[in-house]
């Protein structure tokens, strides 16, 4: 929980600099919530080409 945290905050001080390097209209916050989604898409077509599926709650009873 304090990893997902981390990752949540790095995020946010990524698009925070990156709204005060480039000198974007949208706000630091947004723009990192936008990087984080990106990055949870390509991780998980990732997962996906390599045969790693996440298991369902019905798998995980098993």
């Amino acid at each position: 929980m304090i990893e997902s945290l981390f990752v949540i905050l790095l995020f946010q001080l990524i698009g925070e600099i990156a709204h005060s390097v480039l000198d974007l209209p949208v706000p630091g916050p947004v723009i990192g919530m936008f990087l984080l989604a990106g990055a949870l898409v390509i991780r998980r077509s990732r997962a996906g080409a390599a045969g790693r599926e996440a298991a369902t709650p019905a798998e995980l009873d098993s």
